[in-house]
């Protein structure tokens, strides 16, 4: 996967609360950093071809209005790349859907949540191979989101491949249909995951003091 200079703050993370109390760390600062790290959430979004118009607009948009400290996203078409929040307005489509490697490298984060966005299906893996991987790596949930042109309906994109995909992972799938819609359906799933983190947080948090 090639990168665009995306800083890597998880080793930071840990750096800097050590230097903070002038001390090692302690197994419940170390448990506590371990689950942020493993509840953020990372956009994976498609730039192939067909994701022109409208349905990049709306991607640009999206980006911008959910991105904050820490967020993290890999767009793919041709290619797999990871951003920052500074390449957003140069992104162009390109190419096939290579969905596939997307999802291997987002597997590959410390991550518990993705939200897949596509107009298309994969041209690098099957379905299958695909379907069979988020299997193996089910506990790592994935929405997915179809996005079409206005005066389309998904006529690109599977969305029974799309709903198995999510519901494999414990995750939903939302068939977008226009491109204005997708920021909002963005913003909401962040919001979901989020609170689901909090409350597997206190549950840590719980566990840490009964130790």
């Amino acid at each position: 996967m090639q990168k665009f200079d995306l800083e890597n703050s998880n080793q930071d993370l840990i750096a800097k609360q050590t230097l903070k109390n002038a001390q090692k760390p302690t197994l419940a600062t170390l448990l506590n950093l371990g689950k942020q790290l493993k509840t953020q959430s990372v956009i994976l979004g498609d730039v192939s071809g067909s994701m022109n118009g409208d349905k990049l607009t709306a991607l640009k948009t999206t980006l911008q209005a959910v991105w904050s400290p820490g967020m993290r996203a890999l767009i793919f078409g041709s290619e797999v790349y990871e951003i920052e929040q500074t390449d957003i307005s140069l992104l162009s489509t390109m190419g096939q859907t290579s969905m596939g490697e997307c999802l291997q490298e987002a597997w590959g984060m410390s991550v518990s949540h993705m939200i897949l966005i596509t107009d298309g299906e994969p041209t690098d893996w099957s379905k299958a191979e695909i379907l069979h991987e988020a299997e193996r790596m089910k506990e790592v949930k994935i929405d997915t989101i179809g996005i079409s042109e206005q005066s389309k309906y998904h006529d690109d994109y599977d969305p029974d491949f799309l709903r198995k995909l999510a519901s494999i992972t414990g995750g939903c799938f939302t068939d977008c249909g226009q491109p204005i819609k997708l920021s909002a359906i963005v913003q909401n799933l962040l919001l979901n995951a989020g609170s689901t983190a909090l409350r597997e947080g206190e549950q840590v948090k719980g566990g840490v003091i009964a130790l």
